[in-house]
């Protein structure tokens, strides 16, 4: 489900939908605009043979969590990147060194 299989198309993997989901996320936007716009630009393109469902979406947004892609900021989701630059006191373990995540080594808290 995370990679295209036999079963699975490319466009309706995770991977495929959580890079859609980071092209889209450009500003911090609420999760319900996120998916308003996405269902929108996929009504209106052409290429796209089957419509994004909600749990998808979902599971593409859990993905983009767990490997620390997106944050949740007073209401809004964004990428970390954009987190990172608004002075953030949950991801003060994390920063961006020559374009690249890196777990700060002074915070152990998660061993």
């Amino acid at each position: 489900m995370i990679l295209p299989s036999k079963h699975l198309s490319q466009e309706r993997a995770l991977l495929t939908v959580g890079g859609r989901i980071l092209q889209h996320l450009r500003n911090p936007m609420t999760i319900s605009a996120l998916w308003e716009e996405l269902t929108l630009r996929a009504k209106s393109s052409s290429h796209s043979t089957s419509p994004l469902n909600y749990d998808g979406f979902v599971l593409a947004l859990d993905l983009l969590y767990l490997i620390n892609a997106i944050e949740m900021e007073d209401g809004l989701l964004a990428t970390v990147e954009a987190v990172l630059g608004f002075e953030s006191t949950v991801n003060n373990d994390i920063e961006m060194e020559d374009g690249f995540l890196k777990r700060n080594e002074h915070d152990s808290s998660y061993l």
